[in-house]
Order: C-alpha cells, then structure tokens, then sequence
C-alpha cells in the first residue's frame, strides 16, 4: 500500500480560504514595511513568508480542532491512552506524524531570518510554540500529551538543523549591508496575529473547538418519526431530548459498540489475531465483514470489520479472542469463551451507568433477554467516543487496509451520514454505529459536533430512510437554536 499522508476531520474550504487570504495580506503588509524601512528582501523571501504563514494556521488548527490529527495512515497503532496527561501518544502513526508536522516550524524561521540561525535564539523561539501547541491540546478531546510535546521539539530542532544544512547546500545570497538582513522582528507579531484569527474564526468555519463557544442546548423541541428516541449533550451528559428514551428496547448492531469499548479493555490494537470456527455461530442472514476460518489480522482492523461492515463474524471473533484473555486460557471452548466475554460486556455496561441493558451476543442480533434502551445507548456512545480509536474508527466512512496475512480489504461504513455520495450526508457528522434487526428495526446512533460542542442522537425503531431522516432533523434543529 502507498504511503499517504491524511488529514482526518471536518475541513472546510471557506476557513483555508480565508487563511490564504490573511497570509497574503500579512505577506504584502510585512513587505511594504521592509520597503519602509528600507530593508527589501528578494522574491524568495516573500514566498517563503507567504508558505510560513500558512503553515502556521494549519499547524495551530491540527493542535485545536477536535477528531483533527496529522497521522500517515499506512502506519498501524501502538496503545491508546486517554487520560488527560498522555505519556504516549494513540498510535505510531500519531508519533511519526507530530515529528514530521513539526519540522518546518524549524526549517522555516532558519531559512528566513538571520537571528534565527543562532542556536541560543531559535531554541527561545522553538520552545516557546512547540510549549504553545501543547497548551492547545488542553482545549481538544486527547488532552495534554507529554510524549506528544517532546516529539513535536525533537521534530522542530531537527527542522533547525535541516534548515542550517540546506543553507550550506544552497547559499542564499543577502546584501553586503547586515542592517539590510529580514532580523525576524515582526516574527512574534505575525505568530500572535495568527493565533487570534485562528482563536476568533477557525469554529465558524471548519467545527473546531475554540476558547470561544456557543453554549449548548439545553432543551429540543421538534416531532420526530422513531417511537424511541435520545439526544444528549456529551460534554455536559446532558439529556435535551427524551423520547421513551427508558424504554426497553432490542439493540440490534448498535450492541458492536459495547463490544468495541469492552474488548479493548483487554486487548492491544497492534496484537494479531486469527479467525476462527467461531464465525460459524452467526445466522445465515447476518451482515458480514466476510472473514474466513485461518484469517489473521490485527485487533484494531478487526474492530474496522466489526464498526464499519458491521460484520456479526468480527464481533463473534472479538469476543472469543477477549473471552480467551479473560479466562486467561488460549483453548477455551468457544462457547465458554463467548459467555465470558458478554459477562464483561454486562460488567462494562454497569460501570458506565448503562445499567438498564442486558446483553446476550456481542452482534446483537435478536435473542431471548436481551435488551437496551436509547438513554444506555448513549452512555456506551458517549464512552466510545472518548477512547480516540475507536471515535476515529467510527467516524471514518472507508478505510483500505492489509492484513497480517497478507489480505487486502477496504470497508465502508454504513453510517450515510458520513458517505460523502449519500444524500443524507452531514458533514458535522462523526460517527457512529447503525443497527438494523426484526426485532429493533432500522437504528443509529450518531454523533454531530456543532458549534464547538458534541450531540449524541439515538434513533431507535424507525425505517431505513427515516432514521437518517430523524437524525438529520436533531441536528438541524440544534444548529438553530445555537445560531
């Protein structure tokens, strides 16, 4: 597979249009002051103030927006911690990706400025926005990462020594004169200049989570087609729209959740796993992720055939591989180690505050005693989307990967609401699970983020059109009332 580098989140054009705009402006408004002072510099210099410019936006916005990270994708993922002071980052990915985001803000500055190339100065300069972007962690969903500081300074410093080397390799001319030299001393007012733009407009445009934002809603009013339905504020836990949402109800594939978010309490994302005769216990009409028997994978891609296909045959291979761990014996029969497994997911639900389901498969496919309802819906939700692999997972529309074994598969959610080609696409949208069953249904669980703040929607019960239908109403209406 070929490495790309990916920019996952909401992006909108009209926010990097304005950022283009802003550093042009800020590129001529430096320059004519250069001209005043009689300090020209050549068009080399221009342009690369102009790149510079905007490096920065894009580098301030990863660091701020939510469900926002640079990563190369061909790269798998090590752990995922979540706390709020991470020691190491959610995947290699993440790691090789901050490291090498981080290299212009050293290359740059050498290139420009003169001052900048004393090491004393720049290490003043580096350390003081390398300190900043990690404060900005603080405001975004993954919190403050130690481990992710000290790459973004290794990748900075690195950057400096880079720039040092391509001035050795390619001199670049200045004037005789050194009063003529660009000193770098409109570098911190351009560097505060784009933080306040990105601070006050970056939310209007792309979603992000700025100092600044609209309060949430605090009560919806609005009719809705589902005979169940739940809409809850994340940040807060707050319900702002209630219908039967106590009720008890069959959870039908939005149960994937709750094993997702009970199997990685056991298991690493990089661990590989091998399909077995487990995938055989799944009804014939059962929808599939199409692994066969001697399959290998590695847990998190089984989780990708699990959330995005909804493959019942990645949920049974989840829970026997999890059950195994728990029982901490490898050849547990099947059905023990199924038992197992939604024992702990029952265990989880209570620990969450969804103590008012009652799971018996990890698919969730019709069975005797097993129930739910929309309030517990969105607890397991809500927990989902603080563990940062699964709400990248689930809020992905396609993911291509090869497995262990040397299979090649891409998935598609079946979330429309992320389908880019669908006509109940909603790009706010970031995730999250569907479920469709006799018993339970057309179902989704969504989550949107609207101004700055999360809404989680549970639509139980409804029709195959209605649900993405209903969703799409809850969200609308919020944007309403927050407008």
């Amino acid at each position: 597979m070929i490495p790309i580098l990916t920019f996952k989140g909401c992006v909108f054009m009209n926010y990097y249009l304005s950022v283009l705009v802003l550093c042009l402006l800020l590129t001529i408004a430096v320059q004519l002051w250069h001209s005043f002072r009689k300090k020209p510099t050549s068009w080399f210099h221009k342009l690369l103030f102009f790149f510079y410019c905007v490096y920065l936006c894009l580098l301030f916005d990863s660091q701020t927006a939510p469900f926002s990270q640079w990563s190369f994708s061909f790269l798998k993922s090590l752990t995922d911690l979540s706390s709020l002071f991470r020691l190491s980052p959610v995947s290699l990915s993440d790691s090789l990706g901050t490291f090498i985001w981080f290299l212009p803000l050293g290359v740059f500055p050498v290139l420009l400025y003169g001052n900048c190339r004393r090491f004393g100065t720049f290490f003043i300069y580096g350390t003081i926005l390398c300190l900043l972007t990690g404060i900005f962690n603080l405001l975004g969903p993954d919190g403050f990462s130690l481990y992710r500081l000290l790459l973004s300074l290794a990748g900075t410093f690195l950057g400096y020594l880079l720039g040092l080397f391509f001035l050795r390799l390619v001199p670049v001319k200045t004037p005789r004169t050194r009063k003529k030299n660009p000193d770098g001393t409109e570098l911190k007012y351009v560097v505060i200049l784009l933080l306040i733009f990105h601070t006050c407009f970056s939310s209007l445009f792309s979603g992000g989570l700025p100092f600044f934002k609209s309060a949430p809603v605090s009560d919806l009013t609005l009719e809705l087609a589902a005979p169940e339905a739940y809409v809850m504020h994340l940040e807060s836990r707050t319900p702002i729209y209630d219908k039967e949402g106590q009720k008890q109800i069959a959870p039908a594939s939005t149960t994937k959740m709750l094993t997702a978010l009970t199997a990685v309490d056991y298991c690493s994302m990089e661990e590989v796993v091998t399909v077995g005769e487990e995938i055989g216990l799944i009804p014939s009409d059962s929808s599939r992720a199409w692994l066969s028997a001697g399959n290998q994978l590695t847990f998190k891609q089984l989780l990708v055939a699990m959330l995005l296909p909804s493959g019942n045959d990645a949920a049974y291979t989840i829970a026997v591989h999890t059950g195994r761990k728990i029982e901490q014996d490898v050849s547990l029969p099947i059905e023990d180690a199924v038992s197992s497994f939604t024992e702990a997911m029952n265990k989880k639900a209570r620990k969450i505050g969804a103590a008012s389901s009652n799971f018996v498969r990890p698919d969730g496919y019709d069975a005797e005693g097993q129930y739910t309802t929309c309030e517990d819906l969105a607890k397991i939700a809500a927990n989902c989307l603080e563990n940062a692999t699964l709400a990248e997972i689930m809020g992905t529309f396609r993911i291509s990967d090869t497995w262990a074994d040397g299979r090649e598969v891409t998935y598609n959610n079946t979330n429309e609401l992320l389908n880019p080609e669908s006509p109940y696409y909603y790009p706010n949208a970031v995730g999250l699970k569907t479920g469709n069953s006799g018993q339970a249904g057309s179902c989704l669980v969504s989550a949107s983020v609207i101004q700055g703040e999360t809404y989680i929607c549970v639509i139980m019960g409804d029709s195959s059109d209605t649900r993405w239908q209903d969703s799409l109403s809850v969200f609308h209406q919020i944007e309403l009332e927050v407008s």
